[in-house]
């Protein structure tokens, strides 16, 4: 599932279900809930977006909906310089 707006979500039925997390993402969500690619993206590279990211605004604008349940958490292997190695809550990100 892939949270949407401050109180919904969505479940790809497309290819995009298979969309890994990175803490260094190539890709994000737009306004219109389609995937765009934040910089190029080469050839046989996995498409990836941050499951964890949310930004100042969103969460100011409606932080009861950013719960985090612990059966989300797992180990990162993203291999980022920059990488949480525990996807464990949601991090407040430019």
């Amino acid at each position: 599932m892939i949270q949407v707006r401050d109180d919904g979500w969505m479940i790809p039925r497309s290819s995009a279900r298979f969309i890994n997390h990175s803490c260094a993402p190539n890709c994000a969500l737009d306004t219109t809930f389609t995937l765009r690619t934040l910089r190029p993206v080469a050839t046989g590279e996995q498409l990836t977006f941050s499951y964890d990211a949310l930004t100042i605004a969103e969460w100011r604008r409606a932080p009861e909906c950013y719960f985090w349940d612990e059966r989300w958490s797992f180990d990162c292997y993203c291999g980022a310089p920059n990488c949480v190695r525990r996807v464990d809550r949601y991090r407040i990100r430019p």
